[in-house]
């Protein structure tokens, strides 16, 4: 099994191109590489979904009505990522296996939006209608347990996971494994770069 997942951190440059950093380099995302990598950015998404969860982005933000995207078109821009270190791939005898070898390779960094976006977003949210419920979303912090909040301080130490790893029992190395992978979808952990790209 194959799982897809996007890596570094979303920027903008002044001139409002789409960037992404990873290593210390930026790097402009253009065509449909923005909809794929956003896509897939704090998931852990199976090869066949790659392309779904492009086109419902894509349907959510307005833009499948006036552009279709090709098979082909699809496959250079997710093969681009791929060859620049920005979406890796993950590879095991099922998902599971396949999420615990991308984050072995993982260098994990804390993430999360400040107070200061959250209020932007919400009050951005409110001005274009969407309303109190939606815009309330904006504002919302992930709830983290014991265990999450021990993470998130061995992660703010060191990033990289092949490090926390290597001197763990096989059960604390899952355990692990799992509540890093949870925390990357609650969106409070992102990753930064691959280890070897």
């Amino acid at each position: 099994m194959k799982v897809f997942t996007a890596v570094g951190i979303k920027k903008q440059d002044k001139g409002g191109r789409f960037l992404v950093s990873v290593n210390m380099e930026e790097y402009v995302l253009s065509g449909v590489e923005p909809y794929i990598w956003s896509s897939i950015t704090w998931a852990f998404v199976d090869e066949d979904e790659v392309f779904q969860r492009m086109r419902y982005l894509m349907k959510k933000a307005q833009i499948c009505e006036t552009r279709s995207i090709s098979d082909a078109e699809f496959s250079y821009g997710l093969r681009r990522l791929c060859t620049r270190g920005l979406v890796v791939a993950g590879e095991g005898e099922n998902r599971d296996y396949a999420i615990d070898e991308l984050l072995g390779r993982s260098i994990i960094v804390p993430f999360g939006p400040s107070a200061a976006s959250r209020s932007t977003a919400f009050w951005l949210c409110i001005s274009t209608g969407l309303g109190l419920r939606k815009a309330a979303r904006a504002l919302r912090v992930a709830q983290l347990d014991n265990s999450e909040r021990h993470v998130l301080d061995m992660i703010r130490e060191n990033g990289d996971i092949a490090k926390h790893i290597r001197d763990m029992t096989e059960t604390e190395e899952n355990e692990f494994l799992c509540t890093v992978s949870g925390m990357v979808s609650k969106r409070v952990l992102t990753i930064a770069s691959m280890k070897g790209e």
